[in-house]
């Protein structure tokens, strides 16, 4: 296994603030400090291709399109894992395997 970058697309950014919030019970100043640090890794925008992208693979992989846009950001950006707990783990989606943050892997 090799060491690489992370990197984070700004949807997941925003899923983060939100969840955040709502899930993690953190008030809206933590969340925010926690989003500015986050800030500091690579950042994929989100594109009209992307959208695209994503939507293609809603339909032939059987996913949410907000995963999927996940995974459109990923490919983009040369990512070739991705750490989620929504996707199932192994599975190969664009070129990016899944696997689950506890697994600690970043290639």
């Amino acid at each position: 296994m090799s060491v690489g970058r992370a990197i984070i697309s700004t949807q997941v950014l925003q899923e983060f603030y939100t969840a955040s919030i709502r899930k993690l019970g953190l008030s809206s100043a933590a969340a925010h400090t926690l989003v500015r640090q986050y800030r500091r890794l690579p950042i994929v925008t989100v594109t009209p291709d992307h959208i695209d992208q994503a939507i293609v693979l809603h339909h032939t992989q059987q996913i949410s399109f907000w995963d999927a846009l996940i995974v459109s950001a990923a490919a983009s950006a040369g990512c070739r894992t991705l750490l989620t707990e929504d996707l199932n783990v192994g599975q190969i989606i664009a070129g990016v395997e899944i696997v689950r943050p506890e697994e600690g892997r970043f290639d």
